[in-house]
């Protein structure tokens, strides 16, 4: 059986993609990924989305660079995500328990953060987190 075609701004993919480059192409929402089980890499840079959801479940690296998101919602449950690109948005507070163990790599220079939390639970762990914010 072939895998489902899905139409995405204009283009035809497939639920089998492991990368996806949907750079400028003038989305205000992420397209629903959930059925997408081996998309690992996505790349959503410079678009209109206001909101992170629809992510598939084997997301590792995630690009929304030059967007405009407001908060990061609580991702824990992605658990492969390792590297996520959020410069050039709207963010302004950064709750550090919203983000899975796993992340390695957060890039958040050219943001309105003016708040950042610290983890609620005292055992919990971020190892070897990388984060690049700029704070003007």
């Amino acid at each position: 059986m072939k895998p489902q075609k899905v139409e995405i701004a204009g283009e035809y993919y497939t639920q089998n993609e492991e990368s996806l480059d949907l750079s400028g192409k003038g989305l205000k929402e992420i397209p629903d990924f959930r059925d997408f089980t081996k998309l690992k890499f996505i790349n959503l840079y410079n678009n209109r989305i206001r909101e992170i959801t629809n992510l598939p479940p084997g997301i590792e690296e995630l690009i929304l660079d030059a967007n405009e998101i407001t908060e990061i919602p609580d991702l824990k449950g992605y658990t492969k995500l390792w590297k996520l690109f959020l410069r050039k948005n709207k963010i302004s507070k950064l709750v550090i328990d919203n983000l899975p163990l796993t992340i390695h790599s957060l890039f958040l220079a050219d943001n309105q953060i003016t708040q950042i939390e610290k983890p609620a639970a005292k055992g919990r762990q971020q190892e070897g987190i990388c984060l690049w914010l700029v704070i003007h």
